[in-house]
């Protein structure tokens, strides 16, 4: 009889102890799981992506990204295709629009120069530098006014056609992106082939260059144009 409750803690606490551990596991069972972030969908790296290189279609992708970063990110491959980028890129980082050079933004000028060209600034003037109205983005043509002894007689030639402005003075963004207009500048930069750089230079070094402005929606190109004293009968 002494040995009775001896046995039945034994019975028990092991009973007591099977039954707190099966609440417990019911408990951690039933217990609904924790809902996912919401996301949404975004642009990013597909591989690292250096810093100053142009963006390949294949080195993007559309990725679900947590909804608290997606906003302002870029949401197509096409907006980030050959754009060059500003800053490195690691696999699955999201791009955002000031990851990637594009007007209107504070990078060198440098990301604005096409593939394969040159930025060449040129002196100019009220008159040769059409008085001003000239903006970033505008394409002009290039005559050269030769005196005698570099032409022979003296021209004026069509030098170049068609030539993208990347800056006027140190203004990189046309007025209807910044909404400030340029009121004055000394020299227009221009996006040259080297050759036509080249070309440019020389006939500025021992003429005079004056800007034509084309029209916004340019149509062709037109023939190679020179003027001599002999046009007007002399």
């Amino acid at each position: 009889m002494i040995a009775r409750p001896s046995i039945l803690k034994y019975i028990a606490i092991p009973a007591l102890v099977g039954l707190v551990a099966t609440w417990a596991v019911y408990a951690a069972v039933s217990r609904p799981a924790p809902k996912a972030p919401p996301t949404a969908m975004a642009l990013v790296a597909a591989q690292g992506v250096p810093a100053k290189s142009a963006l390949g279609a294949g080195e993007l992708k559309l990725a679900p990204v947590p909804l608290s970063v997606a906003a302002g990110a870029l949401t197509a491959v096409a907006a980030a295709a050959g754009r060059i980028t500003m800053v490195p890129l690691a696999p699955g980082q999201i791009v955002y629009p000031d990851d990637l050079a594009q007007p209107g933004n504070s990078a060198a000028l440098s990301y604005h120069v096409p593939s394969g060209m040159r930025a060449e600034s040129l002196q100019v003037n009220a008159v040769s530098g059409v008085s001003g109205m000239i903006q970033p983005g505008d394409h002009v043509d290039v005559v050269a006014v030769l005196p005698k002894t570099v032409a022979g007689s003296g021209q004026a030639r069509l030098l170049l056609q068609h030539v993208l402005v990347l800056a006027v003075g140190s203004t990189q963004q046309a007025s209807p992106t910044s909404g400030t207009a340029v009121q004055s500048y000394a020299d227009v930069t221009l996006a040259l082939y080297p050759g036509d750089a080249v070309l440019l230079i020389y006939a500025a070094s021992r003429g005079t260059v004056q800007l034509l402005l084309d029209p916004a929606t340019p149509g062709q190109l037109s023939p190679p144009i020179v003027v001599s004293k002999s046009a007007f009968g002399g």
